[in-house]
């Protein structure tokens, strides 16, 4: 089974698509980088990945299911690039800040 599938995903933002038929898979295992410039829909695929968008086609399964559904958020870590939690606390703080 895959870890992660890729079918056929679209998105648009209005009459703006972002991403026009996505497919890949992802084998246990694997380690995948994406590139492309600015407005490459990078963050879209994410978003997607994650469950905090939905495609406007196509479908997105984590280990077959959904990403929006809690068995697929248990077994998925995103890193953003950009965070908002405060930069002034010690390690011990941010431990229990995000906890």
């Amino acid at each position: 089974m895959a870890v992660l599938k890729v079918d056929k995903v679209s998105m648009k933002y209005g009459s703006n698509t972002v991403l026009s038929d996505i497919s890949f898979s992802i084998s246990p295992g694997v380690i995948l980088g994406v590139l492309g410039s600015n407005g490459a829909g990078k963050l879209t695929l994410m978003k997607l990945v994650s469950g905090l968008a939905k495609p406007s086609s196509g479908s997105v399964k984590i280990f077959g299911a959904n990403p929006d559904q809690h068995a697929s958020r248990t077994k998925l870590g995103v890193v953003p690039q950009q965070t908002n939690l405060p930069k002034d606390l010690t390690p011990p703080e941010m431990a229990l800040f995000v906890s």
